[in-house]
């Protein structure tokens, strides 16, 4: 015997909120149960039984179970030394339930295998006028549907001893009255073991029977069901239901799931289908009087029991159907694929394939007989009608960066009509359209030309079905420059400064008047007469742009300065701007009467505003200088006045 005085945590509980999402686990339910076998002064000798309700070959570790024994049944009252020992367990006996019994005929029985594993102790207990608490605490339950998943609820189960499983936690206990008020007393225990199961919207009908060995008087009520705990006490946190289930009705129904607290009578109809914890009291009465409590935790699995519907075939590629169903295994299978005036359209395997003589939609019969006997019936659609959906879709618009693209459906279904489009763009997951035409501009980026691949998914009214994927290039899109504008002396021969920002692009030049060729990127230009050209470049994927450029003509080589201007905002000769005739390069200088620089720029497309550091300057003379570079390189200056006029 192993003594202690205090309370002992559990070192699990550190990893909880780490697995807050993902539930799993093994345990179905547990029950504790004493027997009282004889007495030796102050020492009581007890057979202790441990049954633990798992499932079959579950690969989630499973440890010899603790039982925690504490020498009371309250501890906020116990007045006496804590005494707290624990009994490792070993060595079950190990069973497979059967199934709980119903008195109705289903095709659809559960394929479930759980376990019973029995395991039992001889343990010898000192008086205890306060009683004794047995309880085993651990994780994890099995996805329990009327839980809710909280991380303080919960525990680590391990799977090879490497992979940790979180999981609805839970505690298992019974209790042992006072040796002052009964010094002999052994607790019910159940007698009917099984794989308790309901099917959906059918009666359901399971007693619980409970032996008692001194012959008590049993009560049955509903109780929560028990949190894992981290400590050795008395008091356990119950676990919260969700919404729609509560400790009294712990599964849903009409009528209602119930308890009969006299015979133990657990009845209802329940109408939906999961894996529900249900816990209950089985208290025991001695003369009228209640002299001890005990805790059954159980799980009830409600499932569809009826023949269940295969899934509607329709194939527009071949004649091929391939029928598939969720129906237990076990049954005897007749599938009838309905193809008119033809006797051998059948088959006795699950799963069948079929080739169909002929298009049509076709009524297709299964008849499911289980091991017992009962037969149920269901009927499906298969529709065959190959080679007539020619799934295809073009576009229209410019390949290129930036520009939009209009998809168009262009399905050939000659049988009947596409109701259901849609578009996807796989680049990015993204559906852009759910009508039969879309117009999309996709952002592009990375290496060019850029794989824009589209997806259309169609529906016809006859439930074909198809999808088709084209993958599209986009190119980089193209930039024309054309150059700056340019004044140009009479004779003087000029090359075309034309650009684009693309490379493999193609060149035209309009007018092609006095161009020595309209088709290149920089021809030589003699025209002699004011003029305004286009570039515009192209690509191979008909990416285009285009771009403008001026030319006036003047006698040259010179340089030309208006003699006044009036830079008073009313947008008439705000600006004294410079032009240099026949000149590579030239810079103009704008001078006070001081001699002071108000003004300087060789960009001929800039000129002064009059102005100098934000402020406009007095009415007056001011002195103009202009040096530049001719055609030969021969450097020129030249030198004026002007009149600024406010």
């Amino acid at each position: 015997m192993r003594l202690v005085i205090f309370l002992r945590p559990f070192l699990v509980a550190g990893f909880l909120s780490l697995y807050s999402v993902a539930w799993g686990g093994q345990f179905l339910g547990g029950e504790l149960s004493y027997r009282y076998i004889s007495r030796n002064g102050n020492e009581f000798l007890y057979e202790l039984t441990f049954k633990l309700y798992r499932e079959c070959l579950n690969p989630a570790d499973l440890d010899d179970p603790v039982i925690r024994i504490i020498n009371s049944t309250d501890l906020t009252k116990n007045i006496h030394p804590v005494l707290y020992r624990e009994e490792v367990l070993d060595n079950p006996v190990i069973s497979n339930l059967p199934f709980s019994w119903k008195d109705y005929c289903s095709v659809n029985d559960p394929r479930d295998c759980y376990e019973l594993r029995t395991y039992t102790r001889l343990v010898t207990l000192p008086y205890s006028p306060e009683g004794y608490t047995f309880y085993y605490t651990s994780c994890c339950r099995n996805g329990m549907t009327n839980l809710q998943n909280h991380s303080w609820n919960a525990g680590i189960e391990w799977i090879n001893g490497a992979v940790p499983v979180p999981g609805q936690g839970l505690t298992y206990v019974t209790r042992m009255p006072s040796h002052d008020s009964i010094p002999q007393n052994s607790s019910p225990v159940s007698v009917n073991d099984s794989i308790i199961y309901a099917c959906i919207d059918k009666p359901f009908n399971y007693r619980f029977r409970f032996y008692d060995p001194d012959g008590d008087s049993l009560v049955y009520k509903l109780a929560t069901s028990l949190a894992k705990t981290d400590a050795a006490n008395t008091y356990y946190d119950p676990i919260f239901f969700i919404n729609g289930f509560t400790a009294l009705h712990p599964m849903q129904g009409s009528p209602l799931i119930s308890l009969d607290e006299a015979t133990g009578v657990f009845s209802g109809s329940p109408d939906v289908t999961g894996h529900f914890t249900v816990a209950f009291f089985i208290e025991e009465y001695r003369d009228g009087k209640l002299i001890a409590q005990g805790r059954k935790d159980f799980q009830v699995n409600v499932t569809e029991c009826n023949i269940q519907r295969p899934p509607d075939i329709f194939n527009c590629s071949d004649n091929i159907a391939q029928f598939s169903n969720a129906n237990n295994p076990a049954n005897i299978f007749h599938w009838d694929f309905g193809v008119p005036l033809i006797n051998d359209d059948t088959s006795n395997i699950p799963v069948p394939i079929y080739q169909y003589p002929q298009s049509g939609t076709f009524s297709v019969k299964l008849v499911i007989i289980n091991p017992a006997g009962c037969a149920d019936s269901v009927f499906s659609t298969a529709n065959v009608y190959p080679g007539s959906l020619q799934l295809n879709f073009d576009w229209t618009g410019e390949q290129c960066a930036g520009e939009p693209l209009t998809f168009t459906d262009r399905t050939a279904f000659p049988l009947g009509v596409i109701q259901k489009w849609t578009w996807k763009i796989l680049n990015n997951n993204t559906i852009i359209s759910t009508e039969a035409s879309v117009t999309y501009t996709h952002l592009v980026s990375g290496t060019m030309p850029y794989p824009l691949a589209v997806q259309l998914s169609v529906e016809s009214d006859l439930g074909c079905r198809d999808v088709l994927v084209k993958d599209i290039l986009i190119y980089d899109n193209v930039k024309a420059d054309a150059g700056p504008d340019r004044i140009l002396a009479f004779g003087q021969v000029y090359q075309m400064q034309g650009n684009s920002s693309a490379t493999g692009v193609s060149y035209n030049w309009s007018p092609s008047f006095g161009l020595s060729d309209p088709f290149i990127r920089h021809p030589e230009l003699r025209a002699d007469r004011d003029i305004e050209y286009t570039l515009t470049v192209s690509n191979e994927a008909g990416c285009v742009d285009s771009d403008k450029v001026a030319f006036r003509y003047m006698k040259g080589p010179d340089i030309y300065v208006a003699t006044g201007f009036t830079p008073n905002g009313d947008g008439v000769n705000d600006v004294l701007h410079f032009f240099p005739v026949a000149m590579e390069k030239a810079t103009l200088t704008i001078y006070n009467r001081w001699g002071a620089t108000v003004f300087s720029s060789s960009d001929i497309t800039k000129g002064w505003d009059g102005k100098l550091r934000g402020l406009l300057q007095d009415t007056g003379i001011f002195v103009w200088m202009v040096k530049a570079t001719d055609l030969n390189g021969e450097p020129i200056m030249k030198k004026g006045t002007v009149l600024l006029i406010r």
